[in-house]
């Protein structure tokens, strides 16, 4: 990985990247760079970016045909059969910068909770299960 200025340059085997997900597998079982090359990946990109959202697991945001924001929220857990109805993980979505005053969710078993400061919403916090997801519609 080289970086200079906001310039990135990644470089990397791609059979060395992904493989720790399947590290629970006798066939896959071999070493792999994933973790590092994502934590890497992350800093850079945070480094060279300031993003209006952040959270701590998996988001895409985006504006759909009737200009309205949206994020979607992905749990990335490693998953056993056991842990889908039994377990469930916080996490919290950071919004940096007044731009939204409410945001929801239609479909989800688990309540969103927001955060207000100054009438603006700076985080919002929402549980999901292993493998699950969800969409947040911001206001």
């Amino acid at each position: 990985m080289l970086r200079h200025n906001r310039t990135l340059l990644l470089n990397t085997a791609a059979p060395y990247v992904g493989i720790d997900t399947f590290m629970d597998r006798v066939q896959y079982g071999r070493a792999g760079i994933s973790e590092l090359f994502k934590d890497e990946c992350g800093k850079a990109l945070k480094y060279l970016s300031s993003p209006r959202i952040s959270a701590n697991c998996g988001l895409s945001a985006f504006i759909d045909e009737n200009e309205t924001h949206n994020i979607v929220l992905f749990d990335y857990s490693p998953m056993r059969q056991i842990d889908v109805k039994t377990r469930v993980t916080e996490y919290k979505v950071k919004i940096h910068g007044d731009y939204y005053t409410d945001a929801y969710c239609r479909h989800s078993e688990f309540p969103i909770y927001l955060h207000r400061e100054n009438g603006y919403v700076r985080s919002i916090s929402v549980k999901l299960r292993p493998q699950e997801n969800m969409l947040i519609t911001l206001k």
